[in-house]
């Protein structure tokens, strides 16, 4: 009763200050949700009742969760129980424990080690119980952090340092994720790894703040980077075209064929992915840089490229969607790790590791592991055609079937804003100021705000694939010249996908 209390309590807070549906950080709660390229109002501090419970969060989340000598012996006595010899004693005990408390966690976990099968099998289950009723707590960390950032407390950074160590996953998540949006920092965490790796991470965090804690100012860790432009992609017309966020078109250059992916890198380059399986990179000038001409999948289905991502290590993420797989490549062409699915359409690389993809015929968006192991999904998505992690850690996707609408869901998979489009999402993006991107065949590329109204046309085409992407503003600046203009005949790359627009 006091989660649910404590959550309802941020959650009324951060609704009235704009915070829980934001697509980041800002200065404090704004008055009215922004209409144009800049918020129409100036933000305002938050009061001293928000940040009173927003702390109260935190404070919750960070008390101690030590087991009484007491609770120890009724647990471990429970775990002794589900070797039962009758059955009604097993299924009693089985379901005491998945209702325990986070703090019976360790002790489960020791138990799924049992040399006794039945033991081991019902720890498991109890295991997952208390997992799955926990999932949605680290939600209720997005807004409160917001809050006390608006406020300048600099407390908010040592305490998700400390939730680090939270023997809840959701809370490690949101604890890290916020903790890089705020400062801008990044340490190899993973809410999801093994605890030695987890806690060699966090000891990094800690040195860094006692180091830095005296000097640390809250705006000084934001992207040197920051996106200014979009990038953006027709299949029909083979167009690749930059533009500034208000829509004024910087360059555009048409490539050789149709083109599925696209994305902006830091150093001004783009790198492009066709129907036939290549991707290319060219410079400023327009000149190819990189190919996996000579090294490009061959697999069933023609390995189509639906998404691309170039890495901080130099590597590059291929969504090969009709041969089902998502691979990360060398620039020497060296595959270092793949994932299969059913018909991925979209994957990005998230800080902490992990990957964000979109299953189109399986109807679920997924976050993997480095090891491919399924760490959160949201199932019953009709055939997402992108998926995009938000600085709030929400996920915001283009629903391409079924409801046919944009939507932003949270860590527990609560949808927190939707708008419906007439026609396939192929392309979703959230600006930085809160105005959400969305491109589909009826209505171009378009900007809408959080009232799910058009602010602004970006792009006029009734084209039924279209690719979008943020980019820095080094991507704007090309310079005279033209792309290899190589032909080749387009294949039909897109046809498992036309029979369900």
């Amino acid at each position: 009763m006091t989660r649910g209390l404590a959550l309802m309590q941020v959650t009324a807070l951060a609704l009235a200050g704009g915070l829980a549906a934001g697509g980041g950080l800002r200065a404090g709660p704004t008055t009215r949700p922004a209409t144009g390229p800049a918020a129409a109002s100036k933000p305002a501090p938050p009061t001293a009742r928000e940040l009173a419970g927003a702390r109260a969060v935190f404070e919750r989340l960070l008390k101690p969760l030590v087991l009484t000598d007491a609770d120890r012996k009724r647990i471990e006595g429970l775990i002794a129980d589900l070797g039962s010899d009758r059955w009604k004693v097993r299924e009693a005990v089985t379901k005491a424990l998945s209702e325990a408390g986070p703090e019976a966690i360790g002790l489960v976990e020791k138990a799924i080690a049992s040399d006794d099968l039945e033991v081991a099998t019902r720890a498991s289950a109890a295991l997952k119980a208390i997992r799955d009723r926990l999932e949605g707590v680290g939600t209720e960390l997005n807004p409160a952090i917001d809050v006390l950032v608006a406020g300048r407390d600099k407390d908010a950074v040592g305490m998700l340092i400390r939730l680090l160590k939270h023997v809840n996953p959701s809370v490690r998540y949101s604890a890290e994720y916020g903790l890089r949006r705020v400062t801008g920092k990044a340490f190899g965490y993973n809410a999801h790894a093994d605890a030695k790796d987890r806690k060699a991470a966090a000891e990094k965090w800690q040195a860094w703040w006692k180091a830095n804690a005296a000097t640390f100012a809250f705006g000084r860790g934001a992207a040197s980077r920051p996106a200014v432009g979009l990038l953006v992609s027709t299949m029909s017309t083979r167009e690749l075209v930059a533009m500034t966020l208000d829509g004024k078109v910087a360059w555009k250059r048409t490539l050789r064929t149709v083109v599925y992916a696209i994305d902006g890198l830091i150093n001004g380059n783009v790198l492009v992915g066709f129907t036939d399986g290549c991707v290319e990179e060219y410079d400023a000038r327009g000149k190819k840089v990189w190919s996996n001409e000579n090294l490009k999948f061959k697999g069933r289905g023609g390995g189509g490229v639906y998404g691309v991502q170039r890495l901080a290590n130099g590597s590059t993420l291929i969504v090969h969607g009709n041969a089902n797989e998502v691979r990360e490549v060398t620039r020497a062409g060296k595959e270092v790790w793949s994932w299969t699915g059913r018909l991925p359409i979209s994957a990005r690389r998230l800080p902490n590791g992990n990957t964000l993809i979109a299953e189109y015929s399986a109807n679920r968006v997924v976050e993997v592991d480095r090891f491919g192991k399924v760490v959160w999904q949201k199932a019953g998505v009709t055939h997402p055609c992108e998926a995009v992690k938000l600085p709030n850690g929400n996920v915001l996707i283009g629903e391409g079937g079924g409801a046919l609408r944009a939507l932003e869901i949270n860590r527990a998979g609560r949808i927190v804003w939707q708008r419906a489009c007439p026609k396939r999402p192929v392309s979703v993006c959230r600006l930085p100021d809160g105005n959400t991107v969305i491109a589909n065949a009826t209505e171009g590329v378009i900007v809408v705000g959080r009232d799910g109204k058009t602010v602004r046309q970006l792009l006029k085409t009734r084209d039924s694939w279209i690719r979008v992407r943020l980019v820095a503003a080094a991507v704007l600046r090309q310079r005279k010249g033209a792309p290899d203009a190589r032909t080749r005949p387009a294949p039909r790359g897109l046809d498992l996908l036309r029979d369900r627009d």
